[in-house]
């Protein structure tokens, strides 16, 4: 039975942005610039332990963004996953009944913020890697990247005829965080999305908006984590590491693996 949540949500959104922040000076101004006039009415920035000139970029987008900001400083963490954590605390600041989940390594198209929420209670935005720092050979390596996971957008829906659950770059109805928790795993993203998908509540993944990732290639051993966690087999991780052409992937997944053969250990 699906769940279908209707009350409130008939017809303008409050939506809000929240931004986890550490260190990313280097990919803030890219950012904060195509979010300068996104449709949203507030932005949630949490920053961890920055060290760089991340406070600065954000105290400046305050003073002159028609989007109200709020900024929370984070000095200690309490979970294993700081991400997970920080996620977690500006989800729970969040006013809007519409939250989006805005990495700060991420150029974001405009057009998610006008999406048509109806018959829908989450989403994911598709998007492309940009290698924007990197050498020759790690922007071909992007580019190779991006075509396989252009082929893997249109093939996995077929192959396991359910949808491509994409973290990242998502959004939901504050409503779910009712029902559905935040755990603090590597993969927190795209477990929220599955377990929330079981749970029966709507979800569609938009592939037509050109977002980008700034730096695809490090996103990769997150990749390897999200997938041990699915209960992908350890083949398709070494066939995927092939057509990568990189170890980071099957990183992840042998990380991933081994923290939770330890955490099993630990707890017996």
């Amino acid at each position: 039975m699906l769940r279908r949540i209707n009350s409130q949500f008939t017809g303008e959104f409050d939506i809000s942005g929240v931004m986890t922040v550490h260190n990313e000076e280097n990919f803030l101004p890219f950012s904060l610039y195509f979010l300068q006039k996104a449709a949203i009415n507030e932005l949630i920035v949490v920053l961890d332990n920055c060290t760089d000139g991340s406070e600065e970029m954000i105290n400046w987008f305050k003073r002159n963004s028609t989007i109200k900001v709020y900024i929370i400083k984070v000095t200690k963490h309490n979970w294993k996953n700081p991400t997970a954590e920080l996620a977690q605390l500006a989800f729970s600041k969040a006013n809007g009944n519409i939250i989006y989940y805005l990495p700060a390594d991420n150029i974001y198209d405009p057009r998610i913020f006008l999406i048509n929420w109806t018959g829908l209670d989450m989403v994911g935005f598709f998007h492309n890697g940009y290698d924007i720092f990197g050498e020759l050979n790690e922007k071909l390596r992007a580019n190779w990247l991006n075509f396989y996971s252009i082929m893997l957008r249109y093939v996995y829906p077929k192959l396991r005829r359910k949808p491509l659950l994409v973290g990242n770059i998502f959004a939901f109805k504050k409503i779910l965080l009712d029902d559905v928790q935040i755990f603090d795993e590597p993969s927190w993203d795209t477990s929220f999305l599955r377990i929330a998908f079981k749970k029966g509540y709507r979800y569609k993944l938009f592939t037509g908006f050109r977002n980008y990732h700034l730096r695809p290639v490090s996103h990769l051993m997150k990749s390897g984590r999200e997938q041990f966690n699915l209960g992908y087999p350890l083949w398709k991780i070494l066939g995927e590491s092939i057509l990568y052409f990189t170890s980071q992937i099957l990183k992840g997944y042998l990380q991933e693996s081994k923290r939770k053969r330890m955490n099993l250990y630990v707890q017996t």
